[in-house]
C-alpha cells in the first residue's frame, strides 16, 4: 500500500441524484502532491475499502483535491459506503495521484 495523506472532506454538494462532488482538503493545512488532467486517487472508503477516483481539478500544489462519486445501487459497496458516511469534517485516507496515460 502507498504511503497515504491524511484529509478532511471540507465540502461537499449533490451534482446530480446519483453524484456528489466531495472536496478534500489536507488535515495539516498543507499542500497536496501535484496533480496532471487524468489523474486519480485512492480513498479509503468508510468500509475500509480502497477506491480510485479521477480528481475533477487537477492543478499544480493544490490546496485540495475534488472528487465526483456517483452512487452504484448494484456495485461493491465504496461508493454507496461514501455517499452514506461521508459528511463535513470527515477524515479520510487519500494517496498521492497518478496517471496512466
Amino acid at each position: 500500500m502507498p504511503e497515504t495523506i491524511s484529509a478532511i472532506v471540507t465540502a461537499m454538494r449533490d451534482l446530480t441524484p446519483a453524484i456528489r462532488e466531495f472536496v478534500l482538503t489536507p488535515a495539516d493545512g498543507g499542500v497536496l502532491p501535484d496533480a496532471e488532467p487524468g489523474a486519480h486517487i485512492g480513498v479509503e472508503t468508510p468500509s475500509g475499502a480502497w477506491r480510485q477516483y479521477s480528481l475533477v481539478t487537477p492543478a499544480a500544489a493544490p490546496a485540495s483535491y475534488r472528487i465526483a462519486v456517483k452512487r452504484e445501487t448494484g456495485g461493491r459497496g465504496g461508493s454507496a459506503a461514501i455517499h452514506a458516511g461521508w459528511a463535513e469534517g470527515t477524515g479520510v485516507a487519500l494517496t498521492a495521484p497518478s496517471n496512466n496515460f
